[in-house]
């Protein structure tokens, strides 16, 4: 039987070496071999240098403790003298520090590989941290738009460099091996031999600096704007030293500004053009324009608001615009600005201008500008004369105002035709009837009476019809006014009631009255029906004393006829004043048509004046008359 043939094993040490040199810088691990007692780096594979972002000489001239900052020497000897050489090995969780200054979490597998003349340990370190992969990568995009330093040999354009510039270039990962040439074909064509013309420059010692910013065009397609920084070195006349720094936010940002300059400055330009415009236009409109800071003091007023004020611009601005507004309005103009946010910047209010005697009214709309922070900075008004239009609604509503008068007056006239003259005209109907009736039948003797019955029902017909068209002709009727003295007035209406006082023997006490505006005869109707009033319901056997008095203020009068009558109970007081509404039923006791207060109180109110009786009045009856001094619109 023929023996298995086994592999040819390696011969020589140089193959063995070559070997595991391979397997060696081929792990995924970061392996170092470093001296036990002074914890320098003798060898270092790939990956550590990948991992730690420095080159292979760079690595190679640090200590172990440089880069794991957790392990000092004295640690590491303890670790030595635990190892005994046959086979034995110590694992410890610590970390590693990048070039960059970024740590990451490892754990280190320690071995003793050495011999007793050249004492060395082998360490194997993986990193452990979570998504170690990912988390590489954060850290180099935390540094991109920082500082990248590098050297650069000028004659093979070997590069040293930061890992993060490899990030900001777009390669996909770092790699020691690439040259100076994979970054300059980044940059863009018509920057690219400019940059290289300098780095040619730079080792002729034509220029001793380079300082450009050039836009490249990334390996994963973004486009970005680097500036770089390089010299020749003080060691080394071959190898350039520099920085380069990602600057794309400051170039779109100066680019920004500087249309922005652009715009602002055709904005200031246009601004200027539309402000002499706007000027000219506020300096020709028939409406009055102003313009004021927060505290209301006026910058601009065109020509139409100093025309209404009677003063030039000069006179003016500088002022606050209170200064011209009535005082009475004051308040009123406050409020309504404090009322202005920059949610509801604009309002319109009616405002009296100039003296109380010139009656001139405009409509303001005011706009109150408010900077970015809410705080207002201007208040721009523009007001428009509407005197004629005031003018126009007020007696636009004094016809309105009359017409509901006529129309209420209409009202009652109807109800009480159809109420109140339906009694009398039964009972003359009533008394047709029977005295046709007797007629008839030969019965004579009664005729007389009936008819006698018939004049005087008809007789109180007339005079309720006279006193109802008496009523409604003051609704319908324009009333003329012109001075009255109301004692002139008193005096007409007691020689028109001049047999009832003397059949009363009433004694009627006047006070000096004033003079205000109204019509004179129909003040004398109102004040005839509240004497005759007073008269009327005297108590018996006792003489009517009538007093008539006056208090006056600057706008009204109030003037009081007081009696020591029956009095009236004050809960009667809305039945009183209703048009045929009498509180005494019997005629032959106290005669009336039940039409003197109504008509008095519709006097009253056609003078914008008011007719009541005086609750607290408890020795008799107190009338109270409040009429304007001067009635509105004269």
């Amino acid at each position: 039987m023929n023996k298995p043939q086994h592999h040819r094993s390696l011969s020589g040490s140089d193959a063995a070496a070559r070997l595991l040199g391979r397997i060696f810088e081929r792990s995924a691990q970061e392996i170092f071999v470093i001296h036990s007692g002074t914890g320098n780096i003798a060898l270092v594979n790939h990956a550590a240098c990948m991992n730690l972002g420095y080159s292979r000489d760079g690595l190679m001239c640090k200590a172990i403790c440089d880069i794991c900052p957790d392990l000092s020497l004295a640690e590491l000897k303890k670790i030595t003298d635990r190892l005994d050489g046959n086979g034995a090995f110590i694992n410890i969780d610590s970390s590693f520090r990048r070039r960059v200054g970024t740590t990451y979490p490892i754990r280190a597998r320690f071995e003793y590989v050495g011999t007793r003349d050249q004492p060395l340990l082998a360490v194997f370190a993986s990193d452990i941290s979570e998504k170690a992969i990912n988390a590489h990568k954060m850290e180099i995009a935390a540094h991109i738009g920082k500082h990248c330093f590098s050297s650069m040999n000028l004659d093979s354009w070997e590069i040293q460099r930061d890992p993060a510039l490899d990030a900001i270039y777009g390669f996909d990962a770092f790699d020691p091996h690439r040259t100076a040439h994979d970054f300059v074909e980044c940059i863009l064509p018509d920057y690219r031999e400019t940059v290289r013309e300098q780095f040619v420059a730079l080792s002729l010692g034509t220029i001793e600096q380079i300082d450009h910013t050039f836009p490249i065009r990334s390996r994963d397609g973004q486009d970005k704007w680097i500036r770089g920084i390089g010299r020749i070195s003080d060691h080394d006349p071959r190898i350039v030293v520099g920085m380069q720094t990602e600057v794309t936010a400051d170039i779109e940002i100066a680019e920004r500004e500087r249309q922005n300059e652009v715009t602002l400055t055709r904005v200031k330009d246009n601004l200027e053009t539309s402000e002499k415009e706007l000027r000219t236009l506020m300096a020709a409109m028939p409406d009055a324009v102003t313009r004021a800071t927060p505290d209301t003091v006026l910058t601009y007023a065109n020509g139409k608001y100093c025309g209404f004020l009677g003063l030039q611009v000069e006179d003016v601005l500088g002022r606050s615009f209170f200064d011209f507004i009535p005082s009475s309005d004051h308040e009123l103009t406050r409020n309504g600005l404090a009322k202005l946010t920059p949610q509801n910047p604009m309002a319109s209010f009616e405002q009296a201008m100039g003296k109380p005697d010139q009656d001139t009214w405009f409509l303001w709309s005011n706009l109150k500008l408010f900077d970015g922070d809410g705080n207002p900075v201007e208040i721009i008004s523009v007001g428009r004369d509407i005197s004629d239009l005031v003018r126009a609604r007020r007696a636009l509503d004094a016809s309105n105002a009359k017409l509901e008068k006529r129309n209420t007056a209409l009202q009652k006239f109807s109800a009480t035709v159809a109420h109140d003259l339906k009694s009398p005209i039964r009972h003359i109907t009533m008394f047709a009837d029977t005295l046709g009736k007797e007629i008839a039948a030969g019965r004579l003797e009664k005729v007389p009476d009936y008819a006698n019955q018939i004049k005087t029902v008809a007789h109180d017909m007339t005079t309720l019809i006279e006193g109802l068209l008496e009523y409604s002709r003051i609704a319908y009727e324009d009333i003329e006014m012109d001075a009255v003295d109301m004692g002139e007035v008193v005096e007409d209406a007691k020689r028109l009631l001049w047999a009832q006082i003397d059949e009363s023997s009433a004694r009627i006490t006047t006070e000096p009255l004033p003079v205000l505006v109204g019509n004179y005869k129909l003040l004398v109707s109102l004040m005839q029906n509240l004497i005759g009033n007073s008269i009327k319901y005297h108590r018996l056997a006792t003489s009517p004393e009538i007093t008539i008095s006056c208090t006056k203020t600057l706008v009204d009068i109030n003037l009081s006829v007081t009696d020591n009558g029956i009095g009236i109970d004050p809960r009667n007081e809305d039945w009183i004043f209703g048009i045929f509404h009498r509180l005494h039923s019997d005629q032959t006791e106290y005669a009336g048509t039940g039409i003197g207060l109504a008509l008095a109180r519709q006097i009253a109110e056609s003078h914008h004046g008011t007719l009541k009786l005086d609750p607290d009045y408890r020795n008799g009856s107190r009338f109270i008359l409040k009429l304007p001094r001067q009635q509105p619109g004269l």
